[in-house]
């Protein structure tokens, strides 16, 4: 329905797409706002396990340790419950097991943000946790949330893009080769604010598609007061 309605505005001449205006918002995710996983937490528990595991049994890769596991698994019988006394071999195993959970929960915590994230929502793992302006005071909270990018000519809404990434300036690019693939040819000039001013994004819309970016530098402000 809405690819119809952009191609029904350019049948009516309502949009030329002789310029294109980007700007961005960021939504709240309806993860919970305590689910947060970091970046930073993962990698250092991620190093304490592999240290941990390579002291207590000199396994460098996960595969080796879940592979010794199985291994030393096979020497005693497993009990539990209540008056069962564990062995020393099943002790040395479930601590060891314990490792190897950690060590594979934090690999997978640092798979499900890839390497543009740096946290994720637990009830919702491509939500990332942003900035946002919600109260009076102007107070910016850490949410779950999504970086909504939308393209608008004549005041219609062409395009829109969802994005996990919170900045806005390695949001362009992407959302430009979305406009592309799925909207309309980019018009010649693309207009946005100082958030999106960077070298890359000017490299990427001069020299790779041929278009001119309007777009404020970052510094500009500074520059303007000096």
């Amino acid at each position: 329905l809405f690819y119809q309605y952009v191609q029904y505005l350019e049948k009516q001449g309502e949009v030329d797409h002789k310029t294109v205006f980007i700007d961005g918002t960021k939504l709240e995710s309806r993860a919970g706002r305590y689910s947060f996983v970091w970046r930073g937490n993962a990698e250092k528990g991620l190093e304490k396990a592999k240290a941990a595991a390579l002291e207590q049994t000199g396994c460098k890769e996960l595969p080796e340790l879940e592979a010794l596991l199985a291994e030393k698994a096979k020497g005693f019988e497993m009990v539990s419950g209540k008056g069962k006394r564990k062995s020393p071999e099943q002790k040395e195993w479930e601590k060891w097991n314990h490792l190897c959970q950690q060590w594979r929960k934090y690999e997978e915590q640092l798979k499900i943000m890839g390497d543009d994230r740096n946290s994720y929502s637990k009830t919702d793992g491509d939500a990332t946790f942003m900035r946002m302006k919600d109260d009076y005071m102007k107070n910016g909270q850490l949410k779950p949330g999504y970086n909504i990018q939308i393209a608008t000519e004549g005041q219609y809404t062409l395009a829109y893009g969802v994005f996990a990434n919170p900045t806005d300036t390695k949001t362009l690019i992407p959302f430009l080769n979305e406009i592309e693939q799925h909207y309309f040819d980019l018009p010649q000039h693309i207009v946005a604010d100082a958030g999106y001013g960077s070298e890359q994004n000017y490299e990427d819309i001069l020299t790779n598609r041929q278009r001119i970016p309007l777009i404020t530098h970052a510094q500009s402000r500074q520059e303007q007061k000096k």
